[in-house]
């Protein structure tokens, strides 16, 4: 974009750049007799990526003009648009209704100019998914504290989704992340392609496995019974109750036939 000054004086002015009905970007300047200023931009950073008719808008002082571009983005495939992401993930222990619970704090980044009603869904070895509605103004970002069902202070692994349709399809899918991590250790991730879920609130839902990772759950789960106190104090239980009853229907046996 270019401006010249033709007057014998300085001349103030500006302009403003909107993309799909959001600003990208506007200017001021001062610009002397004979002078040329030369700016760029890249429009496409503001387009909506959810959708695929984008309208560029220019205005400066008594004038403006509008662009129509038709462009097709796939949002799960969006690095060249500066589109929402799963921040830092944090495994810790909070607070819910509350209650001490397992928490995760899941922060949610927002880089472009564009709003996007959007949803998180976390999933854990014993979280179905855990779902929230987010909205995050342009160039901001929050972090949301979201439930988990596994014992507090357990290592937990999982992963967390981000879209603005379905979880089960991959129009509107924005990012995906795994995670591993527990109070008592710094919560590792990494980025992952996204992979459709079918959400908790459907038959045959989605379950998050992951058979790499070795996690508190998973140790329960393969624990031998009587490797634990409790759980050998009741078997031994439930072993006397069967021996007494067998006594007792022996000797009403033995009784009938003498």
């Amino acid at each position: 974009m270019t401006a010249q000054n033709s007057e014998s004086k300085t001349i103030t002015s500006g302009f403003s750049i909107w993309v799909d009905n959001e600003e990208l970007t506007e200017q001021e300047f001062a610009i002397s007799p004979g002078d040329v200023e030369r700016w760029s931009f890249n429009t496409s950073r503001g387009f909506d990526v959810t959708k695929d008719e984008h309208t560029v808008d220019f205005s400066t002082f008594g004038n403006s003009t509008s662009y129509n571009i038709t462009r097709d983005i796939e949002t799960a495939d969006a690095e060249a648009y500066p589109t929402p992401y799963i921040g830092n993930v944090t495994v810790t222990e909070g607070t819910v209704d509350g209650e001490t619970s397992s928490v995760a704090k899941v922060e949610i980044v927002n880089p472009g100019p564009q709003t996007y009603g959007m949803k998180l869904l976390v999933n854990t070895e014993g979280t179905d998914g855990s779902f929230y509605a987010v909205g995050i103004p342009s160039y901001s970002s929050e972090t949301f504290t979201v439930e988990l069902l596994e014992p507090v202070g357990d290592k937990i692994a999982g992963e967390g989704r981000l879209y603005t349709e379905r979880p089960r399809d991959t129009e509107g899918a924005l990012d995906q992340v795994e995670f591993v991590g527990s109070p008592d250790s710094k919560t590792k991730q990494w980025n992952t392609s996204y992979e459709p879920a079918r959400g908790p609130w459907l038959d045959n839902s989605y379950e998050y496995e992951n058979e790499s990772i070795d996690t508190d759950m998973d140790n329960r789960e393969n624990a031998n019974p009587f490797d634990d106190p409790d759980r050998r104090k009741e078997v031994n239980a439930i072993a006397l109750t069967l021996v007494a009853l067998f006594g007792v229907l022996a000797y009403r046996k033995l009784n009938r036939s003498s």
